[in-house]
């Protein structure tokens, strides 16, 4: 048996690891999470919504930091959605953190909700999602707890940092879609769960069927323009009158304990 000195930065935080340790192989920060926004283009009150999500996580005890992936604005809108999912992947594997959360600009969370996901201690989980882009395989109705999936959305998917071990550094590029993801992991052996207790409220489908060309570059007008918009990200920003338009990471002092 190796004897040695652990150091934890709540108590939160070391009763987690006592309790993980006794049946498996724990992150030395349990419940450490780096939520990746995937882009800038945030959805009214959805930047608030993230803002309070990550700050209840930090008051519960854990690490918990936020990193807003810059849009590079050269390409057409939308086509570097698997670059900059995969930007986020590469730094919480560096940092250590013991998970991974994507989300995209338009999802409006409950501040317990990553609190809810990371309890139920699966490696890959996304939640219910309430809202146009309501897809998955199989369909769940609201309230039939934590249940196989076979794809969902990616508006929010929770994952450990060990499961993308099997993918490495670029776990989304070259994607054929959002269930091709699922695909890759279930090579390698696994499975993906949704919380149907815990609801998403997400503003805007994740596809759009039926569209005409013309439709479609309408959208993608749109879309262009508004990403040259600042973010949205009501008055939590604003610095002597002026609004901060940069990516942002932002990271908790710690709880004082």
């Amino acid at each position: 048996m190796t004897l040695g000195d652990r150091g934890f930065s709540s108590r939160e935080e070391r009763a987690l690891y006592e309790k993980q340790v006794a049946y498996g192989w724990p992150n030395s920060q349990p419940n450490s999470v780096y939520i990746a926004c995937v882009g800038q283009m945030w959805a009214t009150g959805s930047w608030e919504a993230v803002t309070k999500m990550m700050e209840a996580t930090q008051e519960a005890g854990f690490n918990c930091w936020r990193q807003e992936t810059s849009d590079p604005k050269i390409h057409i809108p939308y086509t570097d959605i698997e670059s900059m999912r995969d930007s986020g992947a590469v730094e919480a594997m560096r940092l250590g953190f013991d998970y991974l959360c994507w989300i995209d600009n338009d999802i409006h969370p409950e501040p317990d909700l990553l609190l809810r996901l990371m309890a139920s201690e699966k490696p890959v989980i996304v939640p219910f999602i309430n809202g146009p882009a309501n897809i998955s395989s199989p369909k769940y109705i609201f309230g039939q707890g934590v249940q196989p999936i076979k794809w969902a959305v990616l508006s929010m998917l929770l994952i450990k940092t060990t499961v993308l071990n099997c993918l490495g550094p670029v776990p989304t590029t070259g994607l054929t879609g959002e269930g091709d993801f699922f695909r890759r992991l279930a090579y390698y052996g696994h499975q993906a769960w949704m919380d149907t207790d815990s609801v998403l409220e997400a503003s805007s489908p994740s596809v759009i069927a039926g569209r005409t060309w013309d439709k479609y570059w309408e959208d993608m007008e749109s879309a262009w323009n508004r990403r040259l918009q600042p973010a949205d990200r009501g008055d939590h920003v604003e610095q002597n009158g002026r609004r901060d338009t940069s990516g942002s990471l932002q990271k908790p002092n710690g709880p004082d304990r």
